[in-house]
């Protein structure tokens, strides 16, 4: 990479060059060479010399280029795609500029990387082991919950649908009606991801820990730029997994709270499934089974709470679902 390729931000560090003149006219026809790019928050006039006499364009980015003279004057990017477009030197510095600016920040910013590689490292390992834990919570749920909340689940991450309906028993307004089920919208289940996709997550944490200590011990100046490129880009990663990562948990947490848990009872087949749920539940929270009595407590409590929601009217599974589900597996 050549040393004297520039990057300039602010207007002052080219007029304080000695080669600099804001007075200087620079076309294809003198042009020598680029020394930088320049991207300014204050507009500059461009210096690039038409037919119709000087440009003077108000500008904020393009470039700065050396007469044959040596003197280095400011080519504004209109003026770059409407009069160098055809210069065949032009197009080779423009080239330059760009790979060797890329490079250096790519340098840099990887420098800072493998200065900090112990850090970042001990950063992975403990997303790793987090992530770990969490999967292994997400396991229980899907290995110990019966058929039905299993299928539910799948519907609710394939259609991110969560809705939960409940059949409310209405009595007869008179003699001659006869009680009727309702069907009434519960609330949302607090959505949980797949095992999957913690599990790849997991994969590409532990597949950027291998990254991280394998740059660490090169020397990145002699690293070519597609390589710079690539340990670069990987381990910007890093800050998209540990959201993933915080959203991971804060959906796992949500989820396992009892109160969402409850509400897959309202999913279930039959009081079959129900009791299984339960037994589920108990797991996933860390509660102690203390008999079958216990569930089935557990479950009448459950709707107990449910039926004074709709004035204590009796409350069922949805059986439009049940039906639905059904009718699928036939």
């Amino acid at each position: 990479m050549s040393d004297k390729t520039e990057y300039f931000s602010k207007y002052f560090e080219i007029e304080n060059r000695k080669l600099f003149s804001s007075h200087q006219e620079i076309s294809p026809e003198n042009f020598k060479e680029l020394i930088g790019y320049y991207e300014l928050d204050e507009d500059v006039s461009c210096q690039v010399k038409t037919k119709r006499g000087f440009c003077r364009k108000n500008h904020k980015t393009g470039w700065l280029g050396v007469t044959i003279d040596g003197v280095e004057a400011l080519i504004g990017g209109h003026c770059a795609k409407t009069y160098f477009k055809a210069d065949k030197r032009f197009s080779m510095e423009t080239k330059r500029i760009k790979t060797e600016l890329e490079r250096r920040d790519y340098v840099t910013e990887l420098q800072n990387y493998k200065n900090n590689a112990d850090v970042i490292l001990e950063e992975l390992s403990n997303l790793r082991a987090n992530l770990i834990t969490v999967r292994k919570i997400v396991d229980v749920v899907y290995k110990t919950m019966p058929n039905s909340v299993l299928r539910f689940l799948e519907s609710g991450q394939r259609t991110n649908n969560w809705a939960v309906n409940v059949d409310v028993l209405y009595p007869a307004k008179n003699d001659d009606q006869k009680p009727t089920w309702q069907v009434h919208a519960l609330t949302s289940l607090n959505s949980i991801s797949t095992t999957r996709e913690i599990i790849s997550l997991i994969t590409k944490v532990k597949f950027l820990i291998g990254i991280v200590e394998k740059f660490k011990n090169n020397d990145i100046s002699e690293l070519p730029t597609p390589k710079l490129r690539y340990y670069t880009n990987e381990i910007r990663e890093k800050i998209d997994y540990e959201k993933r990562y915080g959203r991971f948990v804060n959906e796992t947490k949500k989820f396992i709270e009892s109160k969402n848990l409850d509400l897959l009872l309202f999913v279930c087949d039959d009081y079959e499934e129900q009791y299984l749920t339960v037994r589920s539940i108990f797991k996933i929270i860390g509660s102690k089974i203390q008999s079958d009595a216990h569930i089935r407590l557990r479950i009448k409590r459950v709707e107990e709470r449910v039926s004074k929601l709709f004035n204590n009217h009796p409350v069922r599974v949805n059986q439009q679902v049940i039906k639905y589900k059904n009718n699928a597996l036939a």
